[in-house]
C-alpha cells in the first residue's frame, strides 16, 4: 500500500532527489522538491517567504494534504510550512533541524559569531569552502561517502546564493517553533544521528516540551543521517517511528 505523499526538503547544499534510491525501498511516495527555485531570482527573502512559496507549489499540483521530510536547513522550512499552512502539513519528518531559540540575546550572540565565520568565508575558493564545510564534526561519516561527482555537483552551485542563504535563513531569525507546532499538534517525527550529539540532545530537550514529538536517535550516523546512515534511517521508517 502506498501511503499519501511526503514532500521532501533537502538541506542546505543538498539536492532534490537524494532521498529517492532509499525511499524505494519503502511503502512511500516521495516527492523531492527544489525549493531553490524560489529564490533563484531574490535577494531579500526568509524562511516564511520560501515556505510560503513551497505550500503554494504544493497546493498547485493539487495536493491538499500532504506529509513533509525536511533535513536540516530543509527541516526548518518543513516546520515554517506547517506554520503557514497548517490545513496542507498533516505530518513532519525532520532530520537534524533545529527549533530555534526563544532568547534575542543569545540570539544575536549566535549571528555575531556567524557573521565573523562569513568574513572567513568570503575569503575562501568555493572549493576550499566545501572542504571546510564537510569537516565539521557534524560530517565525519557524511564525507566518507562523498564522491567526486557529489563535489562536483556542489561546485555547480553559485556560491554568492549559497553565503546569501546561510545569511538570509541563518537559525537566528527564525521563529521559536517549539511553542508554534506545540500550539498546533501536527504530529513530528525526529531523527538525529547519535555522532551528533548537539542534535540528539536538542531532540531530548523538545521532547521534554512538545508532546506531539516522537523522536529517533539513529546509531552510527552524523548530522546527515539519510547519507551516513541510510541503511538506520530505513529502518526507523520501517518500525514506524
Amino acid at each position: 500500500m502506498i501511503l499519501s505523499p511526503i514532500f521532501f526538503l533537502h538541506g542546505f547544499l543538498g539536492d532534490f532527489n537524494e532521498l529517492d534510491s532509499l525511499f524505494k525501498q519503502l511503502p512511500y511516495n516521495v516527492i523531492g522538491l527544489n525549493w531553490m527555485r524560489f529564490v533563484d531570482t531574490k535577494t531579500m527573502y526568509n524562511l516564511a517567504d520560501i515556505a510560503k512559496d513551497i505550500c503554494a507549489y504544493i497546493r498547485v499540483l493539487g495536493y491538499s494534504s500532504v506529509m513533509v521530510y525536511g533535513y536540516s536547513m530543509g527541516g526548518r522550512l518543513a516546520m515554517q510550512c506547517a506554520c503557514e499552512d497548517p490545513d496542507l502539513v498533516k505530518v513532519l519528518y525532520l532530520e537534524s533541524a533545529h527549533f530555534g531559540y526563544d532568547n534575542d540575546i543569545q540570539k544575536n550572540k549566535l549571528y555575531q559569531e556567524f557573521i565573523s565565520r562569513m568574513k572567513m568565508f568570503n575569503n575562501l575558493s568555493f572549493e576550499q569552502f566545501l572542504g571546510d564545510w564537510y569537516n565539521q564534526d557534524l560530517f565525519k561519516l557524511t564525507k566518507k561517502y562523498l564522491c567526486s561527482s557529489d563535489i562536483k555537483k556542489k561546485l555547480r552551485l553559485d556560491y554568492v546564493k549559497v553565503r546569501e542563504l546561510m545569511t538570509n535563513l541563518h537559525v537566528s531569525k527564525q521563529p521559536y517553533f517549539v511553542t508554534l507546532l506545540g500550539a498546533l499538534e501536527v504530529p513530528i517525527y525526529y531523527v538525529a544521528g547519535e555522532l551528533d550529539t548537539k542534535y540528539s540532545n536538542h531532540a531530548i530537550e523538545v521532547s521534554k516540551i512538545i508532546t506531539n514529538f516522537n523522536y529517533t536517535i539513529v546509531s552510527n550516523a552524523d548530522h546527515n543521517v539519510h547519507v551516513s546512515n541510510a541503511g538506520g534511517l530505513k529502518k526507523v521508517f520501517l518500525s514506524g517511528f
